[in-house]
């Protein structure tokens, strides 16, 4: 048999196998390949059910040792397979650092998880927004779906803190609180956002298709990450219940 094979392959007819059958020092097959065609092959969905039933062909194969399928475009169909869950993964650990670190900083835990809610609400707004400038949920726009927490954070958690800070004067009414800290802090959020647009500007003008996808992802954060603090934001620290004070509580029920 062994002699069979090298036989074969030293035919000049047959030679273009040597590359695909890999001999032992005995003579046997140590290795082989066998090179087969995807055909009618239409976007992504073909393309993970075209692997898929690859690789549940090959596990039906009763064969000693190893044997797998590879082809070019099978680790961008298992990125598209995981992308989704693995997204939700990374985003909820965003949210859950995000939140101990918000506590941390600002003391209260229903501010933190107002913070937590309106990032959820912007990603959420600017997953929208992937449709609107024709992309597609990949790797590169999962990124910065993830990145999208840290920056509005950024936009928000300033301006929910200075709002806190102030709560301790009881001269000042909630709406009072919510003005004086957008007045306070509501340039600078707006200043950065608007710094922060000009360095990605020439992204916009790219050649690359992925720095233009960046530039489409970071505009769209930007906007809706100020808008979430500047607008969104005062209006649901109006709309959330704050606790009263025992001293005003007792007062309260004396009047």
């Amino acid at each position: 048999m062994p002699n069979a094979i090298s036989d074969f392959l030293d035919e000049p007819a047959f030679q273009r196998y040597n590359t695909s059958i890999i001999l032992n020092s005995n003579g046997f097959v140590s290795k082989s390949e066998i090179v087969l065609n995807h055909v009618d092959i239409e976007g992504s969905k073909d393309s993970e059910r075209a692997m898929i039933d690859v690789r549940d062909l090959i596990e039906g194969v009763n064969v000693d040792g190893y044997i797998f399928a590879f082809s070019s475009f099978y680790p961008d169909v298992e990125s598209d397979l995981i992308l989704v869950e693995q997204l939700l993964y990374n985003f909820m650990y965003a949210l859950l650092v995000i939140f101990v670190f918000s506590v941390a900083v600002l003391g209260h835990i229903r501010y933190s998880l107002l913070v937590c809610l309106l990032i959820a609400m912007v990603d959420a707004e600017v997953m929208g927004f992937i449709h609107f400038w024709g992309l597609r949920l990949n790797t590169v726009t999962a990124v910065q779906l993830i990145m999208a927490a840290g920056i509005i954070t950024d936009m928000i958690v300033h301006i929910v803190h200075y709002f806190v800070a102030v709560q301790k004067d009881r001269r000042m009414g909630k709406v009072d609180r919510i003005v004086n800290a957008g007045s306070e802090i509501g340039p600078s959020v707006l200043f950065a956002s608007l710094t922060t647009f000009i360095g990605v500007l020439p992204l916009a003008i790219a050649q690359n298709a992925i720095f233009r996808t960046f530039f489409s992802m970071l505009l769209s954060i930007i906007v809706l990450g100020m808008l979430a603090g500047l607008i969104t934001l005062p209006l649901m620290l109006r709309i959330l219940p704050e606790r009263v004070p025992e001293d005003k509580q007792e007062n309260l029920e004396t009047q």
